[in-house]
């Protein structure tokens, strides 16, 4: 490894090899007598897929072909094909057009779909004119997206419109039914049958105060049925024991969505371009000048996980250390810096990414080191430009309501008007700022609000999307003077830190503590209530559970080691979103406790884009352009269309080094198969998935 952060090894690697094993189990379960099959994609699966999968490796696995399900495919009716895809009416559709041409562009199907499939959709199927080729049909449950070794995230960067809109009060329900599912494919695929814990504010103001009640309602009928229909499914390790599962939202913590971060991640994801979450782009030497190239963020560069969680002061020191230990087993370099005018020791991350790119021991890393080396740069330029520093400071005062010293200061009030009254202050940072105040404030009037707007030149549009956090359960508006009184508040779970911590990055995320008390077990059973088995006096759910069917029967505590592989699971699923911080502050509970804590929600959500919707949770319906309203999706002809006169000769086939998105396949065989004719329909079958220990 490059930086020496701590980091032994790169823990995804497991989970990606689990999940890879997977996909290959199914792939290698479908034994055509012609040998080859041809593989199907819908487009959201192919991207889930190419994460960990190369288009050759599948192809290896005996497939003729990879392909996106709604593109232009190449009829090959000898074959039996094999689909991953969600189940969804669209993609079923799709399906049923391979086999309502004649002759059917396979011999017939199996299908793999990643989460429930609604009865209806089961009957569509059914009655399409897939239903008479339909040789297999499985629930295969990996409906969700693994970032990190302990982060996982649904993939829906529309629920929190969803959720708290007012225009979107009828797909609550439906919302709340599928990221059940997605959370029972979460705990299938880990063999997992949790004790499930919600968020239930004892001072509820906010109409969706119910949430975590409904989502954690949904999701223990929805465990309950997969248990009582797979009894081969175990559930609970006597190793292990049986894992704790918290539900909560947004309103155990309204305040780390908008403080200024100071670790590595969350710097670059607060303050850089990050497109769909893991590509930045930058420009390097090249031969004919400065190329611009696309770097991506990955779990499997070791250097990024090492660093990630470092605040940005020792990422630097730690870049630097790494220079001075090239400079000394490069003396060439040194002299080259010197013939360039730096010699006077002062070397900088620019000479860094120089010196990287000139030596050709690191050509196979080169990449990676570029990526890093230019985040830490931007971050560090952009932090001293903008002043951050000193904007954080009095964010975390305005917030935790002290200073570093512990002391409330006086003159607070005049500090906070002073900089949201600088005019090089952004128009993001301002509302980031007002917010914060407000909350910590339990609401303003209208007419500090006014008086506010005057000062920093803030607009309605940019109150309205304050006032919108209201929706949380914290308001930040109130019609009279003076504080609310405390117990009309929502608790506040956040903290002061009490540890020796940079004075800008004093603030604990509430979702630290709310886990630190389950596995301490401090955690009110009041505030956070089981949906249906709690502890009796004397056990909880924190001791190793025996049995899965008798939850009341236990066994001793096995004492284990912070490194073992059977410790207990803590999951943490906040809808709507988490931040980077409430991610990093997991890792760090995973270090302190003998507990393997994992955290997930239905997207990762960053300062500015919480920003963003927050402004729309008062736009009409139409105006949030929701997916689930765009008009019905319909089959391309293509997929109706014959392609008999056009088929491509086996030396014509598109090689496996075919760009993703696009049909990558083998030679075909000339020979046709033996399994034309029609299979009978067999009933769906529910796959407990092979991943087995997929985060570690």
């Amino acid at each position: 490894m490059l930086f020496d952060c701590s980091v032994k090894s790169n823990p995804i690697t497991t989970a990606e090899a689990n999940e890879i094993i997977e996909i290959f189990g199914l792939l290698d379960s479908v034994n055509p007598a012609s040998r080859y099959k041809a593989v199907i994609l819908d487009r959201e699966t192919k991207k889930n897929f190419d994460r960990v999968i190369e288009v050759h490796e599948i192809l290896d696995r005996n497939a003729s072909s990879v392909q996106i399900l709604d593109e232009k495919r190449q009829s090959e009716s000898y074959l039996e094909a094999v689909y991953f895809i969600k189940p969804t009416a669209y993609n079923i559709e799709c399906i049923a057009a391979d086999f309502t041409r004649a002759p059917t562009r396979y011999a017939c199907a199996h299908i793999f779909v990643t989460s429930n499939i609604s009865d209806e959709l089961l009957v569509k199927l059914k009655n399409s004119a897939t239903g008479r080729y339909l040789k297999r049909l499985e629930i295969v449950h990996i409906d969700f997206w693994t970032l990190e070794s302990q982060v996982f995230t649904l993939d829906d960067p529309f629920a929190i419109e969803q959720y708290y809109s007012s225009q979107c009060h009828d797909l609550v329900t439906k919302l709340v039914k599928k990221v059940a599912s997605q959370l029972v494919g979460v705990c299938v695929m880990l063999d997992e049958y949790p004790i499930i814990r919600f968020y239930k504010p004892t001072s509820a103001i906010h109409e969706a105060h119910v949430l975590p009640f409904m989502i954690a309602d949904e999701f223990q009928k929805q465990m309950d049925d997969y248990l009582r229909n797979n009894p081969n499914f175990k559930g609970v390790s006597e190793q292990r024991g049986r894992s704790v599962f918290l539900i909560l939202d947004r309103s155990i913590d309204p305040f780390a969505p908008f403080l200024h971060e100071f670790t590595f991640q969350a710097m670059a994801y607060d303050l850089l371009p990050v497109k769909d979450g893991l590509k930045v782009e930058y420009f390097v030497d090249g031969k004919t000048g400065k190329e611009k190239v696309e770097g991506v963020i990955s779990e499997k560069d070791p250097d990024w996980v090492g660093l990630r969680h470092l605040h940005m002061q020792e990422v630097i020191e730690k870049l630097t250390e790494k220079m001075d230990r090239l400079k000394t087993d490069n003396p060439h370099f040194a002299a080259s810096q010197i013939g360039n005018g730096n010699s006077g020791g002062n070397t900088t991350v620019s000479d860094l990414q120089d010196m990287v790119a000139s030596l050709p021991a690191f050509m196979e890393t080169k990449d990676r080191f570029a990526l890093n080396l230019h985040m830490a740069s931007e971050c560090m330029e952009i932090l001293q430009r903008k002043g951050l520093s000193d904007i954080a400071d009095v964010e975390q005062t305005v917030t935790l309501g002290v200073g570093a010293d512990g002391i409330k200061p006086k003159n607070l009030a005049d500090e906070f008007i002073a900089l949201i009254a600088d005019p090089n202050l952004g128009k993001a940072e301002k509302v980031r700022l007002v917010m914060l105040y407000s909350l910590h404030r339990g609401g303003l009037i209208e007419a500090d609000y006014k008086k506010l707007m005057h000062h920093s030149g803030l607009d309605d549009t940019d109150i309205d999307v304050i006032r919108n956090m209201t929706v949380f359960g914290h308001p930040t508006f109130k019609t009279t003077l003076g504080k609310l009184k405390q117990s009309k508040l929502p608790k506040s779970y956040f903290s002061h830190s009490t540890e020796d911590v940079y004075s800008v990055s004093r603030f604990v995320p509430g979702v630290k503590n709310v886990v630190a008390s389950a596995i301490e077990r401090t955690l009110s059973a009041d505030e956070f209530p089981y949906t249906k088995y709690e502890p009796t006096e004397g056990h909880d759910e924190m001791e190793v559970q025996a049995s899965l069917r008798n939850p009341r029967q236990r066994a001793v505590w096995a004492k284990t080691t912070a490194t073992s592989l059977n410790k207990q699971r803590v999951f943490v699923y906040m809808a709507g979103g988490f931040t980077q911080s409430e991610a990093r502050s997991i890792y760090e509970l995973n270090k302190k406790y003998p507990k393997e804590i994992i955290i997930g929600g239905d997207q990762v959500i960053t300062p500015n884009n919480f920003l963003r919707i927050l402004s729309r949770l008062s736009v009409s319906r139409k105006q949030l352009n929701l997916p689930c309203d765009q008009p019905k999706q319909q089959v391309p002809q293509h997929l109706f269309e014959s392609d008999r006169q056009n088929r491509p000769s086996a030396n014509q086939a598109t090689p496996a080094s075919t760009p993703a998105g696009q049909q990558a396949s083998r030679p075909s065989s000339s020979k046709a198969s033996s399994s034309t004719t029609q299979p009978e329909r067999p009933p769906i079958k529910e796959k407990k998935s092979r991943f087995g220990k997929f985060f570690k």
